[in-house]
């Protein structure tokens, strides 16, 4: 007769738990590395009481202190999870030298004499391809009350990001933590330059011309909608009454044009092995590329970009299509150029690949870019606004990787890679108007 089969053991369950048990230990365990120390020694201590009395006295009193802390910390603990601590990650993250603010959000509530609550913050940031940037910050406070601290990020990128409650001690011996914050996502923006060699750009007119027509009627009429700044008397009530809404009577000499400017993002290297210097210079190209947007929109609200990088075209219209762009650049890495021919970079090789340049050749363009960029090639029919980041030495413009701060951050491989980039000669731009900003890159 045959004994029944056993059924089968299903591993991943052990393994579930045993990740569980890790995970819960991490999490409760009540002593830091110092505090495990002081409990190691107490422990000694008291097995050679058998043969010392002294041991004895000094390693009761070592671990009833131990155990005082724990004990008090973990009922503060407690009470705080009650109050329902908050992190609030909803104001945007900038890289750069200025610290961007977060804030925590609590109803109230102080810790104990000789106890504060802390908030560590830890993640992994995705600066490049494959190069990443470990952040870690820890801010203590007394109360549990709606606060504020900065997080200082040198280089734009995605944060994948955790946080976690705790309540300590002042000597640094135990930790009652709670409230391990699930991971989130967050994107770190490249901040504008505060000042940067900008050019006021003055584009010809009449790339594109736009007309607000409704219909047949108000092509007729030449009528749009109403928006700030029209003259009161200007508007159509009649027009305004059947369509339900304001509608702005316009001469046809008064129709709205529009300047379309074009730039073309060149983020392209092909080796794509990320260095300080790579990061550095992409960084600050991001930067002025930001700050060239918002101060030529700011200036002059009627311009329109068309912008041209790596992943393809974006017309930019609003403010909302600038605030759009600006959480697309902090993905845009090195990457080989998509725009040229396959056999284009050879020796004697001048010209854009035809097929490549479709709806982009306009009588203007505006051109940023790093040293690393080995495929650039202008139109000489157009004209050409180059904007260039360079390899410089003393005297240069300082770009700082790792600021030293409250923040801590750790780089990885990439940190020691070398690349030698030489500064390139201005004639090797061609008959263009270039503006160049060398930078030297510094480590620390």
């Amino acid at each position: 007769m045959k004994r029944p089969s056993s059924p089968a053991v299903d591993l991943s369950d052990y393994e579930s738990v045993g990740k569980w048990l890790v995970k819960a230990l991490l999490l409760h365990f009540p002593f830091t590395l110092s505090g495990s120390l002081l409990l190691l020694l107490s422990l000694l201590l008291l097995i050679r009481s058998f043969t010392n009395p002294y041991s004895l006295v000094l390693g009761g009193m070592a671990l009833f202190f131990l155990l005082g802390l724990a004990i008090l910390g973990r009922l503060q603990a407690w009470r705080f999870r009650q109050s329902e601590l908050k992190w609030d990650s909803s104001t945007p993250l900038n890289s750069g030298a200025v610290a961007s603010i977060q804030h925590l959000l609590g109803r109230g509530g102080k810790t104990w004499y000789f106890f504060r609550l802390r908030f560590r913050l830890w993640g992994r940031q995705r600066t490049g391809n494959r190069s990443s940037l470990f952040l870690h910050r820890e801010v203590t406070f007394c109360e549990a009350s709606d606060l504020s601290f900065t997080v200082r990020i040198p280089l734009c990128g995605l944060l994948r990001v955790r946080g976690r409650f705790a309540v300590g001690d002042v000597f640094g011996l135990t930790l009652a933590r709670w409230n391990l914050l699930p991971p989130r996502s967050l994107r770190v923006f490249p901040a504008p330059l505060s000042s940067g060699e900008n050019l006021d750009i003055e584009p010809a007119l009449g790339q594109e011309e736009k007309s607000r027509k409704k219909s047949s009627e108000d092509e007729k009429y030449y009528m749009r909608e109403y928006i700030p700044g029209d003259r009161f008397r200007d508007i159509n009530w009649k027009a305004s009454s059947r369509l339900d809404q304001l509608i702005t009577r316009i001469s046809p000499a008064s129709q709205e044009k529009t300047s379309l400017v074009s730039v073309d993002f060149r983020h392209y290297w092909q080796p794509q092995r990320e260095s300080p210097q790579s990061l550095a210079h992409l960084n600050y190209l991001k930067r002025w590329l930001l700050s060239f947007l918002l101060e030529n929109k700011r200036e002059h609200p009627e311009f329109q970009f068309l912008i041209r990088s790596g992943t393809g075209m974006s017309k930019l219209e609003s403010e909302e299509d600038l605030e759009r762009f600006r959480r697309e650049l902090c993905t845009l890495f090195f990457q080989s150029d998509p725009y040229r021919a396959a056999t284009y970079g050879g020796a004697g090789s001048t010209g854009l690949d035809p097929s490549s340049r479709g709806h982009f050749a306009e009588k203007e363009l505006y051109i940023f870019t790093t040293p690393f960029d080995t495929t650039l090639a202008t139109d000489p029919q157009t004209h050409n606004y180059i904007f260039s980041t360079d390899a410089g030495g003393k005297g240069s413009e300082a770009f700082h990787l790792l600021n030293p701060s409250s923040t801590m951050n750790l780089p990885g491989p990439w940190f020691f890679r070398r690349v030698k980039l030489e500064a390139r000669n201005a004639d090797s731009y061609g008959q263009n108007e270039l503006i160049r900003v060398p930078l030297e890159v510094k480590r620390l």
